[in-house]
């Protein structure tokens, strides 16, 4: 009888566990003996608080250390994802690998451990050849090539196929890991979704897209992949798809999941607009901008921002259009991180002022933005943003992501001669490659009974 019941859980679909989840939730509730309606509105009020992780007031920037990585990569890095401990890396030639970083080897450079142990690597496959022939290429109206994997050309009912142990045929669109390690999934030009073991690399399974996949994000054990104008949830334990969300007009670029209480995502798109999907009732808000969007990032729960060519919108959940705007120039003044052997020179040209990577610590203070040799980091106080440091590169930023690991923070920049997206410029000054940039940060270690960070609640 037990092993009766443990099957019929294993099949439950994805709305039926959400369902008895939250039964169990009311259940719990009248078990304690408070009023549902009460404890639920508390709960309301309580997410619609702003709570604050304040971690600039340990900002020790003045001074940075500096690692750089190009790890049998051939071509420019286009993405980057971590998990707790490993370092996800994706370029334009298709390869993807994963590195295990040691922080505390970082400062001392004559160590013989390196600060960054490669776990795997997956090189990608430049042709796709079927039958000996080569196939044709198909552009997308980004204009971006698409050389669709074999696999794309299987009519079936379902996207999900068989594991593929080889790497992309062309270049890496988008990378997520899940926090834990046991998921890493990448996209590429080639249609295709391979999901692997964060930890080894073998191939579990891969999914069949209808067009690449810009931005993809894993919260938990569910991902969650933006192709063109949708979003496509799955659940990657059960290795089945949950369910589609609509409503964009045109190629999403960025993506942005802030945590299981929300179980929400804000997506940006070229179609001008920022967008707030809720998973659970599957309805969406719109917010507008005026401009096509590159980036997008979720500070708070009432505060997101979103990169592009004008800079940086600030929008909050209470207006439709954008409540601050941060100007390009604003953007591109460099207020210097005390770094001698690099300088920065703002550039004219509109493809080089785009806004293209954007992150930020969950209820945090801090957001860092990339643009063409440049990284900056933002103080965000209720809607406001303050620029805190600046620290130039070598290359167009393609992608960052903020890491806490040890007690520290770190970012880690993927650099490339060209863009990520297109190779419409070229710098030939710049560097293909991984920046680590140690921000002289420390963030407190949690107690028991205590945040890590000390929290400022404004009603």
């Amino acid at each position: 009888m037990r092993e009766l019941k443990s099957t019929l859980i294993i099949e439950m679909s994805a709305d039926a566990l959400r369902r008895q989840s939250a039964l169990q939730d009311l259940e719990a509730i009248k078990k304690a003996g408070g009023d549902v309606a009460s404890i639920l509105r508390e709960q309301v009020q309580a997410l619609s608080k702003v709570a604050t992780k304040e971690v600039l007031p340990h900002f020790k920037g003045i001074t940075e250390d500096r690692l750089t990585l190009r790890g049998g990569h051939k071509m420019e890095f286009t993405c980057i994802a971590h998990s707790d401990d490993i370092i996800y890396l994706g370029s334009g030639d298709g390869t993807v690998s994963a590195w295990s970083l040691q922080p505390h080897n970082i400062n001392s450079a004559s160590t013989e451990e390196k600060p960054l142990k490669q776990l795997f690597i997956i090189r990608g496959r430049p042709k796709i050849r079927v039958h000996g022939r080569k196939q044709p290429f198909h552009y997308d109206i980004m204009g971006v090539k698409l050389n669709r994997h074999p696999y794309a050309s299987i009519h079936s009912t379902s996207r999900i196929r068989d594991p593929y142990h080889d790497g992309h045929f062309g270049g890496i669109t988008a990378l997520a890991a899940s926090a834990d390690g046991a998921y890493v999934a990448s996209a590429g030009l080639d249609c295709l979704v391979n999901v692997r073991n964060g930890k080894t690399g073998k191939s579990l399974f891969s999914i069949i897209l209808d067009n690449i996949a810009l931005s993809m994000r894993i919260f938990g054990h569910t991902l969650t992949i933006c192709m063109q104008s949708t979003l496509k949830v799955f659940n990657l334990d059960d290795h089945c798809e949950m369910f589609t969300l609509r409503g964009h007009e045109d190629q999403i670029t960025g993506c942005a999941i802030m945590d299981a209480e929300n179980n929400a995502a804000i997506t940006c798109s070229i179609d001008k607009s920022v967008r707030f999907f809720d998973y659970n009732k599957q309805t969406q808000l719109i917010f507008t901008s005026g401009v096509s969007l590159e980036c997008v990032c979720w500070p708070r729960t009432d505060v997101f921002i979103a990169g592009c060519s004008l800079g940086l919108l600030v929008h909050t959940s209470e207006k439709r259009k954008p409540v601050m705007q941060v100007h390009p120039h604003d953007c591109l003044r460099f207020l210097g991180s005390g770094s001698i052997s690099h300088t920065f020179v703002p550039s004219t040209d509109y493809c080089r002022r785009l806004v293209t990577a954007l992150d930020c610590i969950t209820n945090g203070d801090l957001v860092i933005s990339g643009c063409h040799g440049l990284v900056s980091l933002w103080k965000c106080v209720d809607s406001n943003l303050d620029k805190v440091a600046d620290y130039a590169v070598d290359g167009f930023v393609n992608d960052l992501k903020l890491m806490i690991q040890h007690t520290k923070l770190y970012v880690l920049v993927a650099l490339g001669k060209t863009p990520a997206r297109g190779r419409w410029d070229r710098d030939p000054a710049g560097y293909n490659g991984l920046l680590l940039i140690d921000l002289k940060c420390p963030v407190p270690m949690e107690s028991k009974g205590s945040s890590r960070f000390r929290a400022r609640v404004a009603m």
